[in-house]
């Protein structure tokens, strides 16, 4: 029976994967969001390379490897190589092609909005980043506008300590932040689930497409912070005080990095009503912690926090209408594309294991985390090219998937983590999703009065 689901999920994977390569209508995204399609020449060496790059992943959770250590260090190992192997066959060098997704202020922003902050303390050396963030919001380009300033004090960082090489300092450190969200999947999942599923968990989510297809764009180390969400709360339900602590100090970094990532208050709140007796005590001991940092920054730093969160829902409410995204039409193309970034299988498996209607912490668990990704689509919190802006949903779709698959047989394991390899593969030589250009003028000044 549990080798007959995996023939299902690599059926439907491989029929995606089929779909992608033959351009189908759709395949690519909506009319209002498409992913560009493209025929990539060189398919035989770049199915070679990422599914060498995937096998370390293969060989963790196979149980060849007896120590944990390996066997994580293999998964993490697995991920950093799909992020430089899809770098590397793109058609042009990987340092060349590096360097313009991180320059190119629509890609990511954040080393523009560097640029900017730097300029200005060289203009006007009164000003300080943290006091007059709130205020500088306007004046980034695209992403930096609605972000928190965590993003932008560690490109600034960067670009004083590395200077000209800073793109390369960006890779390693998102390739390296990606691999930690790799390990952490495997801690958040053990704590909950056991080892099995846990080195499933890890090794799916180091070969999930959109890990890969990314990088070097921020989106893949976010997961790392979900990782922590995963680990903590359901703890901290459970009576655990350090666990709620640590929980809240999650919280507050997450909300320096990306207000994005406060949708995960879905998965606390469904969790939260399956677990009623913790949660009071469990709220109050994050909250605290939340409100203490915040309250710390602000009396050290002259950090404004509630009106930079005010300056980021303006700038977006500026952007949004220029967008064209047709709700409700984006509710389905959301999770489609979700699922096109997560590689398919994986969310073939979640759904199997949440039809087996079990009850444990497990179960509730994966129940919560499964249902994230359905209310963000139907609230239109985050809509379109949601394989990328939901990056960091993807350990929520990893636990139960993993769940599922910890009941298989090796060889339905294969077939699935193969299945997720292929429509990678599928997918890297078919569509185009970063559409860099190197920018080579210096970025407009920003003027603070």
């Amino acid at each position: 029976m549990s080798l007959r689901r995996a023939i299902v999920v690599a059926v439907v994977a491989c029929l995606f994967a089929a779909g992608v390569f033959l351009h189908l209508p759709g395949f690519n995204g909506p009319r209002y969001w498409t992913w560009h399609w493209l025929r990539r020449p060189n398919l035989a060496a770049i199915a070679f390379w990422f599914a060498l790059a995937a096998a370390p992943a293969l060989v963790a959770q196979s149980g060849i490897v007896r120590r944990r250590a390996l066997a994580l260090l293999l998964a993490a190992t697995s991920a950093i190589a799909l992020q430089f192997v899809a770098l590397a066959l793109a058609g042009v060098p990987a340092r060349e092609r590096l360097e313009t997704i991180v320059r190119d202020p629509a890609s990511t922003s954040y080393y523009t909005a560097a640029q900017q902050v730097l300029d200005l303390e060289m203009r006007q050396p009164e000003v300080s980043l943290l006091p007059s963030f709130d205020r500088l919001l306007a004046q980034f380009p695209l992403h930096a506008r609605t972000k928190p300033p965590l993003p932008v004090l560690v490109y600034v960082a960067l670009l004083r300590l590395f200077g000209e090489a800073t793109p390369v300092a960006i890779g390693v450190l998102v390739a390296l932040l990606t691999a930690g969200g790799v390990v952490a999947m495997y801690f958040a999942t053990l704590r909950i689930a056991g080892d099995d599923a846990a080195m499933i968990a890890a090794a799916l989510l180091a070969v999930m497409p959109a890990v890969a297809l990314f990088f070097p764009q921020f989106d893949p180390m976010l997961p790392l912070f979900t990782c922590g969400i995963l680990a903590t709360w359901p703890r901290a339900l459970y009576g655990s005080r350090r666990s709620a602590v640590a929980f809240g100090l999650i919280v507050f970094v997450m909300t320096l990095m990306s207000y994005s990532l406060l949708v995960l208050g879905a998965f606390c709140v469904a969790l939260a009503i399956a677990r009623r007796k913790g949660a009071p005590a469990a709220w109050a001991i994050a909250t605290t912690v939340v409100v203490a940092a915040y309250t710390l920054l602000a009396l050290t730093t002259g950090y404004h926090p509630f009106a930079t969160f005010a300056a980021g829902i303006a700038q977006q409410r500026q952007i949004l209408p220029r967008l064209g995204r047709p709700y409700p039409l984006t509710i389905v193309f959301d999770l489609l594309d979700f699922a096109l970034g997560a590689g398919w299988a994986p969310v073939i498996a979640a759904i199997l294991f949440l039809m087996r209607r079990e009850r444990s912490l497990a179960t509730a668990v994966a129940a919560s985390a499964m249902v994230v990704p359905v209310i963000v689509a139907v609230t239109g919190l985050l809509q379109v090219e949601t394989a990328r802006v939901w990056l960091f949903l993807l350990p929520m779709l990893a636990f139960p998937a993993a769940l599922e698959m910890a009941r298989w047989p090796r060889t339905g394991r294969l077939l699935a983590f193969g299945t997720t390899i292929v429509v990678t593969i599928a997918l890297y030589t078919n569509m185009r999703f970063t559409a860099a250009r190197l920018t080579l003028s210096s970025p407009p000044q920003i003027v603070l009065r």
